[in-house]
Formats: structure tokens, C-alpha cells, sequence
């Protein structure tokens, strides 16, 4: 039976040929690795199988909708080999490859979306989660959903889109900063069909 790495690296490269049951090879894979608390394979070190967690989930993101990022895989599988050359891997040293940025690129900085509806006019919109490492708070424009991260120090209410539209802080209907989640959406299926900025600088949706 082929090892963790070997299968992976095969199933991924099979889709990104467009294999289409190869997905769900990989998806019973992230499966069995969440399912044990403490996953050991004989030819991986626990910070390779660590790596390889982070790029699953990642991997999950992508494709947590029908059509997925495909354009994603080639950054995964290149990441999927360089994981495979580090026994002694640092995550600082994945998180520095090009690759890995690549991947950022696609999904912002951001781990969910957050559909909120207003509690003043019941509108729905999205709110970006993001890690509590980051110093940043998202500013969605109101006219054509791009959001622009700032930093929390920037103590700004408001941002201008380069649509022509101002990005602002809560409902971008009426305003309002109450409301509660009703769901959670993919940053990658979000930022699919949308731009981000931040520190002034544009990723283009894809």
C-alpha cells in the first residue's frame, strides 16, 4: 500500500489532469487523518505529517464547493514536495515559500467568511474571519463586494474602493454593526468573484 505521500502527491496530480474521482481519493485521505488523533505513517516525521495537514485543509478550502480552484493544485503539489525533502520541517519555512503565497493570493488572508444579516434591515453580507495573529479588520465595499483590509491601528471608519465605491464596517445598506452568522462560506469561493487590497496593494480574483 503506497504511503501517505506518495498517494497524495498522485491523487493531486490526478486532478490536476482532471481526474474527477480523484477528489474524493483525497477527501477520504483528509478524512482519515482527521478521524485519528495522532496520524503516524513509518516514512513521514510528525512535522511532515503536520505539513501535510496544513496543505489538506487548505486543499478542503478549495474545494468545499462543486467547482473548486483547480488553478490552486499545481501551488499544493509543489508544496507537497518540498514538504516531502524536509524531515525536520519548520511550518515558518512552508509558510515562506512562494507557493504558499500563491495559495494566499487565492484566498486572502482570511480562514472563513462570516454571512452576517443585519439586525436593522435584515440585509446579508459577508465579514471576514481572520487569524488573531493578524492585526487587520475588513472593510467591504458596498458597491461591488471587494473588501480592503487595514490595519486595526489605522483607526479609519472607512475606506475608498478603487471602484469608486467606500468600503465601510458592517451592513452596507444601513450601516448597522448588530446583526448575527447565519453561515460560513469558503474565502476561496468568496474571492473567487472578488478582489482584496491590503497595504495598498491588489490581488485580482481569478
Amino acid at each position: 500500500m503506497p504511503d501517505l505521500f506518495t498517494s497524495l502527491l498522485n491523487y493531486l496530480e490526478s486532478q490536476s489532469r482532471g481526474d474527477t474521482t480523484a477528489a474524493r481519493e483525497i477527501g477520504a485521505l483528509a478524512g482519515q487523518i482527521c478521524a485519528e488523533r495522532i496520524y503516524r505513517d513509518a516514512s513521514l516525521s510528525a512535522q511532515q505529517i503536520r505539513g501535510i495537514e496544513l496543505l489538506l485543509s487548505e486543499w478542503q478550502g478549495m474545494f468545499s464547493y462543486p467547482l473548486g480552484r483547480t488553478e490552486g493544485l499545481p501551488f499544493l503539489i509543489a508544496l507537497l514536495k518540498f514538504i516531502g525533502r524536509r524531515p525536520n520541517l519548520d511550518p515558518l519555512d512552508l509558510y515562506g515559500q512562494r507557493e504558499w503565497k500563491s495559495i494566499i493570493d487565492l484566498r486572502g488572508p482570511v480562514e472563513t467568511v462570516l454571512i452576517h444579516s443585519c439586525a436593522g434591515c435584515g440585509t446579508r453580507y459577508p465579514r471576514m474571519g481572520t487569524s488573531g495573529f493578524l492585526d487587520l479588520i475588513d472593510f467591504l465595499c458596498g458597491k461591488c463586494g471587494n473588501v480592503i483590509f487595514k490595519s486595526i491601528y489605522d483607526k479609519v471608519k472607512e475606506a475608498a474602493c478603487p471602484c469608486g465605491g467606500v468600503a465601510g464596517v458592517g451592513c452596507p445598506t444601513c450601516g448597522s454593526t448588530e446583526g448575527r452568522v447565519i453561515e460560513e462560506m469558503s474565502p476561496y469561493l468568496y474571492f473567487s468573484g472578488h478582489k482584496f487590497y491590503r497595504d495598498g496593494e491588489e490581488t485580482p480574483a481569478t
